[in-house]
């Protein structure tokens, strides 16, 4: 009877210790697949996150070539701007350069035209008055000779 029962507890002890032992595997196995779920959790967030911090790295130098193009092509549009404003500018003044050219040889022809009509006017005039006194002059030259001839008649009489 001791023996049986010395058999049957350590049956019993036998069963209770493999079926701790199991469970301890179990628990040591739960252990390391949770560890090893955790270490894969952990891995798959850290590659996660270095492919977000690649993209946002990626889209700042996309951002930055961005605006520096979009700061290129202000530049570029205030370039032609202000090329075009000074075609424009000079092409004005050029106009204004031409009216004002128009208007001063406008002026002088003017003047000038004056001036030779003024010339053309003294010529005519010193012309009319050179014709008068030479016919003045004619015409005493020839009373002088009549009253000479008129004076050497008489005389030879």
């Amino acid at each position: 009877r001791r023996r049986a029962a010395s058999k049957l507890q350590g049956v019993w002890r036998g069963h209770v210790g493999r079926k701790i032992a199991r469970e301890e595997e179990m628990y040591q196995a739960l252990e390391l697949d949770e560890y090893a779920v955790t270490k894969l959790q952990s891995t798959y967030r850290g590659h996660r996150g270095r492919i977000k911090f690649r993209a946002r790295k990626k889209q700042l130098a996309i951002d930055k070539i961005l605006a520096a193009a979009a700061k290129l092509q202000a530049v570029y549009r205030g370039h032609l701007a202000r090329m075009e404003a000074n075609a424009e500018r000079e092409l004005q003044m050029a106009e204004i350069e031409f009216e004002a050219a128009l208007r001063l040889q406008a002026t002088m022809r003017g003047h000038w035209g004056r001036q030779l009509a003024r010339l053309r006017r003294r010529t005519y005039l010193a012309t009319k008055l050179q014709s008068v006194y030479r016919g003045h002059i004619g015409r005493l030259d020839v009373m002088v000779l009549r009253r000479f001839l008129a004076a050497t008649k008489l005389q030879s009489v």
